[in-house]
């Protein structure tokens, strides 16, 4: 019975050497025990490059030996198996795509085409193996901009209604510590006008005091958003999600790592350390 699946992964790969050469033989292993001594496998090859030329390479090593790096970086590449003898009755396609560079594709697709539904059953389950393997998290350039975007105006507006709630209660709270001073200076417990200036001063002290966590809760809120972008922009830019591993692209992305581990590590830690000692001799009064 003919049967078809097709599968679709919206996340991150490293899609290295080995792992590729895996899937492959993988896929011909499987066309080779179903099919046996007739089958007659043909894989095309499709790449599309950073510059936006297409090529077709004729084999799997001619894909491997490429620089692919800058203009030449490998932005897509398609694998299609087919038998041959009956194109129309088995063959799988198989797709990894750069999405940060391709907006409009899927980072990983495939499609399995067969005439017998425990093989194309067999090879989805294989598939999904190997994928799970290679499968890494990714953080999308557009998700990124709206951090900025929506995280801001809803800060201001949170912290808008916590002023005005504050405000309302803390005006609420002076007109009744001014009344209770008022009748302590009419029933005598005062002895003279100044002490009641006095108390009204302190009272004035202690408002301010509790005012200031406020504006330490909105630092601290405005703070963990700007580090929350930092570290957004720090792991997009130097741990990109999508990786055709091979070539001179394997040194260019652990140099890029390695300044992503010394941002994030050495700069936002020393500015966290940064606050929270600052915190802590305001709180000890150094």
């Amino acid at each position: 019975m003919k049967t078809e699946n097709q599968r679709s992964y919206n996340t991150g790969f490293v899609l290295t050497e080995p792992e590729l050469r895996r899937i492959h033989q993988l896929i011909i292993e499987q066309f080779q025990r179903h099919l046996g001594s007739s089958a007659n496998i043909k894989v095309s090859y499709e790449i599309r490059y950073r510059n936006g030329s297409i090529s077709e390479p004729n084999s799997l090593d001619t894909i491997i030996s490429q620089e692919n790096i800058g203009s030449s970086a490998i932005t897509r590449l398609k694998i299609r198996f087919t038998d041959d003898n009956n194109p129309s009755l088995y063959n799988v396609t198989l797709r990894f795509t750069n999405t940060d560079l391709e907006k409009l594709e899927i980072p990983i697709f495939y499609t399995i085409l067969g005439n017998d539904r425990d093989w194309v059953f067999i090879i989805t389950s294989l598939l999904d193996e190997r994928i799970k393997r290679i499968r890494r998290f990714s953080i999308n350039r557009d998700s990124i901009l709206m951090a900025p975007i929506i995280g801001l105006p809803t800060l201001a507006v949170t912290l808008s209604l916590s002023s005005l709630i504050l405000s309302g209660n803390s005006n609420s709270q002076e007109l009744n510590k001014l009344k209770i001073i008022e009748q302590n200076y009419k029933s005598g417990k005062f002895k003279n006008p100044i002490e009641a200036l006095i108390e009204i001063e302190k009272y004035k002290l202690d408002t301010n005091n509790i005012s200031r966590p406020t504006s330490s809760v909105a630092t601290g809120f405005l703070l963990a958003l700007v580090l929350i972008i930092i570290v957004c922009y720090t792991v997009h830019y130097c741990f990109p999600s999508y990786n055709f591993c091979w070539g001179e692209y394997v040194s260019f992305k652990k140099r890029r790592e390695n300044i992503g581990k010394f941002i994030i590590l050495t700069v936002i830690l020393g500015l966290v350390l940064g606050v929270i000692g600052n915190y802590i001799s305001a709180r000890l009064g150094i």
